[in-house]
């Protein structure tokens, strides 16, 4: 309930009669029997212990020493709610990106490997719109020294394709979207993918790659 009441102070205060309402309205909560019921979206934003219920809702990232697989990487299995995975998996990819330094007029400029925003983009798109129903695998991350790949359990929803994924938006996780966008994990919704194409593009780094 710190969780909750935290989500709602942060939306102004109570919107509704009680905690529970507020958590009806928002789709995190169920009638089922004539009792209250967390749904998916309420034990993934808010719950004390998600992957107890929810098989493979976790985060796994791993950096490798080279272009492949290899028996050198380092790892780390990342659970919780999903604010908490967001804020940890971007921690580590960010520790775990190169450095170097550009020159910006007159002042040098240090530049990770990849641009924050654009990883953290990435990673809300793969946790909010990944298909929970999906058991024995996980969200991945995986570093090498060439690219960085996310991969996100399910085919792409409704009418998505890779084609047609810049240009129209559809959410498999409504409730969970809503709650991630309210709590300012996504800023703009329906434009993070457009935001993440031209980011790369101004750093003068190749567009990221949908399959």
């Amino acid at each position: 309930w710190d969780r909750v009441e935290g989500y709602l102070a942060d939306l102004g205060g109570l919107p509704a009669t009680s905690r529970e309402e507020a958590l009806l309205r928002r789709g995190c909560l169920a009638q089922a029997d004539g009792e209250l019921r967390p749904t998916y979206a309420g034990l993934l934003l808010f719950g004390r212990e998600p992957q107890r219920w929810i098989r493979s809702s976790e985060i796994l990232i791993a950096r490798y020493a080279g272009e492949t697989m290899g028996d050198s990487f380092l790892k780390e299995e990342i659970r919780g709610t999903l604010p908490e995975q967001i804020r940890r998996a971007e921690a580590l990819a960010v520790s775990n990106m190169r450095r170097g330094v550009r020159l910006l007029g007159l002042e040098r400029v240090e530049e990770t490997e990849y641009p924050h925003d654009v990883v953290r983009e990435a990673i809300v798109n793969a946790v909010a719109h990944r298909d929970y129903r999906v058991k024995g695998r996980r969200i991945e991350i995986r570093m090498y020294t060439d690219r960085l790949e996310i991969i996100s359990p399910g085919g792409l929803p409704g009418y998505i394709t890779v084609d047609n994924i810049v240009d129209e938006h559809f959410s498999r996780n409504p409730h969970i979207v809503a709650g991630l966008f309210q709590w300012g994990y996504i800023e703009e919704l329906g434009l993070g993918i457009d935001r993440m194409i031209e980011e790369m593009l101004q750093r003068g780094q190749p567009a990221p790659e949908f399959k």
